[in-house]
């Protein structure tokens, strides 16, 4: 085998000799216990020892050389796998820093307009001209810059329009900075709408533009606050890999079907509301997933009993006030339901399916009814924020 290995084998015998000639010498080091002979069943098994018989009797130095610059080289890419794997396990949720002053601008309204399509300019240009004749990709340019920045994806998909009283910019927040946000907020930091990823169902219902991403608009146009330029999902596993204190302060969950929830992600689940402080906004889009739901619960929070939220409660009051529960279709009843821990709703279930209200075309229903939708879906996001915000300044100070 080795009089086949090549010319790359010849040219690489004498670095490898050479690394072989150093390593015996270290071994043969009084002082140096790796060294010493390793006698077992009549046979050497100190791999740094030259006359070790799996180095054989051909040419030992080359072979031991070989063997243990092999094994370095594998360990060095099993630990950089390693390390790969845990740091890619690693995300931050940063909340946008500021604090606040509950100020809510004028009620505005996102009524979605079609774009008209821009022409394409026509070149007539003669085949026999000896000139070279090209046109810069100038429409394809501007379109990439425009698909970067969330004001023109605004501009383009949205009109907003004020109503009501009121036409200050949007100051809502929690702690001690200034302008819209939280306290222990980043200047890198913003509202993320993230849902869960499950087996079983259509998790992804009325998910990405033109639906979740429209509350996602009207959140930072009420509110003033920084808000991520798309909706996003992880699975339950990955919602693990979230630190403490920069964990999602809510997570979004909806389906029509069956859930299959292994005990692993149960565990995950009851981490990420009891010690990372999280909560679950769950919005019910058929009766059987409200059923699966509140099995789900039985195992995540067992101790606890869910109750009705009544319409008095930080949940309907603010920033809006709220006097019933608005729904787009009442699929489980017509009460939002809540699991309260130490006086904190980490889970709030919502009977009616909220999505269908935030998509385009609001499903149909009634203004009066979608806007609600609206609110009391800022409410919920509001609360989870700013109570993480309070957690957060609480247990470790004005910083996440």
């Amino acid at each position: 085998m080795w009089q086949t290995s090549g010319p790359f084998s010849r040219r690489l015998a004498p670095t490898v000799q050479g690394l072989a000639a150093a390593l015996s010498r270290a071994a043969k080091k009084a002082c140096d216990p790796l060294g010493r002979p390793f006698v077992w069943r009549g046979r050497q098994w100190n791999p740094l020892r030259v006359d070790a018989f799996f180095w054989g009797r051909r040419d030992p130095r080359f072979r031991q050389g070989l063997g243990m610059a092999t094994a370095v080289h594998l360990l060095v890419f099993l630990l950089a796998g390693l390390s790969f794997a845990i740091l890619r396990g690693c995300e931050d949720y940063l909340l946008p820093a500021g604090g606040g002053s509950n100020q809510l601008s004028g009620k505005r309204i996102i009524v979605t307009k079609k774009v008209p399509k821009q022409k394409r300019m026509r070149y007539a240009v003669n085949p026999l001209n000896p000139i070279k004749f090209e046109v810069a990709e100038y429409e394809k340019m501007i379109d990439q810059v425009l698909d970067k920045t969330f004001v023109e994806e605004m501009r383009h998909r949205y009109a907003v329009g004020t109503e009501g009283t009121g036409q200050a910019e949007g100051n809502l927040g929690y702690g001690k900075g200034t302008g819209a946000g939280y306290g222990p907020g980043h200047e890198g930091g913003m509202i993320r709408f993230i849902r869960l990823k499950y087996a079983g169902g259509d998790w992804d219902s009325n998910m990405g533009k033109g639906a979740d991403y429209n509350l996602l608009l009207e959140y930072r146009i009420r509110t003033g606050q920084k808000v991520a330029h798309e909706t996003e999902f992880r699975t339950i596993a990955q919602l693990d890999g979230f630190r403490m204190y920069r964990s999602p302060p809510f997570v979004y969950m909806t389906g029509s079907g069956r859930m299959d929830i292994s005990e692993r992600e149960v565990q995950i689940l009851r981490r990420y509301l009891l010690e990372k402080h999280g909560m679950i906004l769950a919005d019910c889009a058929a009766p059987r997933w409200g059923s699966e739901f509140r099995r789900l619960m039985g195992r995540v929070l067992p101790e606890v009993r869910p109750v009705v939220i009544p319409i008095d409660d930080d949940i309907f009051r603010a920033p809006y006030r709220l006097s019933k529960v608005p729904y787009a279709a009442p699929h489980d009843g017509k009460d939002a339901i809540g699991w309260k821990v130490q006086g904190r709703w980490v889970v709030i279930y919502h009977p009616g399916d909220l999505g269908d209200a935030w998509k385009d075309g609001h499903s149909g229903i009634p203004r009066e009814a979608w806007e609600a939708c609206y609110e009391l879906a800022i409410n919920i996001i509001h609360y989870a924020h700013s109570r993480y915000a309070q957690w957060i300044m609480e247990t470790k100070g004005d910083k996440q």
